[in-house]
């Protein structure tokens, strides 16, 4: 029977490629993924250096193929350019044999322009000279006269009214004057009275008597005469 034989050759077949194809394949998986990556790198390697070594032959080729035109037009422009650098050669040969004519003299009317230009210069030099030192004198006198023009300008303090002659104390302010005098020996007047209040309040704000410590008992306080108080009663 011919399907006996189909099975028998496919199973041979099957057999060998699981012998030819295990042992490679246990042995990668025993290795780790790591050697997979280097064993599929190196089959990419294999597979694209032919590739590249013929791109690598085609770019050469071109930029032979391109040099080439590049090197016959420089040959050509060179040997075009061969009797001209001859004539050139030659013509400066016969340029050194022959003497050179003698210059004429050159014009000697530029020179006096050139003077009067020259003292022109020096006379609008000197005239900014003074111009320049006239303005530094205007400037200090323009300093030294701002302050007495500042002077002028202020507004003058008002004089101080003449004081008024202080009224001379009446003869009651007098009077208590003299006594209060008659106890500074005493520690001072001690005011006790009702009436001499007034009095006192007028005499000291006239600077006319001191007022001294208050009484404890009293509570009223005690007056001595002051200087002026004295020149008063004199």
């Amino acid at each position: 029977m011919v399907f006996p034989r189909v099975v028998d050759s496919a199973k041979k077949f099957i057999v060998r490629m699981v012998n030819e194809c295990l042992p490679p394949m246990i042995s990668l998986l025993e290795q780790g993924p790591e050697a997979m990556a280097k064993k599929k790198i190196e089959k990419k390697a294999e597979e694209t250096a032919p590739k590249a070594a013929a791109t690598k032959a085609l770019k050469a080729k071109k930029a032979v193929r391109k040099a080439a035109p590049k090197k016959v037009k420089a040959k050509a422009k060179a040997k075009a350019a061969a009797p001209a650098a001859d004539t050139a050669m030659a013509s400066a040969s016969t340029k050194k044999k022959t003497p050179k004519a003698a210059k004429a003299p050159k014009k000697t009317a530029k020179a006096p322009k050139a003077a009067a230009k020259a003292t022109k210069t020096a006379a609008k030099a000197k005239t900014a000279a003074k111009a320049l030192k006239a303005a530094a004198k205007a400037a200090k006198a323009a300093k030294a006269a701002a302050p007495k023009a500042l002077k002028a300008a202020a507004p003058k303090a008002p004089k101080a009214a003449p004081k008024k002659a202080e009224k001379a104390p009446n003869e009651k302010q007098v009077a208590l004057l003299q006594a209060i005098h008659g106890h500074d020996d005493n520690g001072g007047y001690l005011a006790t009275k009702k009436g001499e209040h007034k009095s006192i309040e007028a005499l000291l704000t006239r600077k006319l008597l001191k007022k001294g410590k208050k009484d404890k008992a009293t509570g009223a306080f005690h007056y001595t005469v002051s200087k002026a108080g004295v020149k008063a009663i004199s």
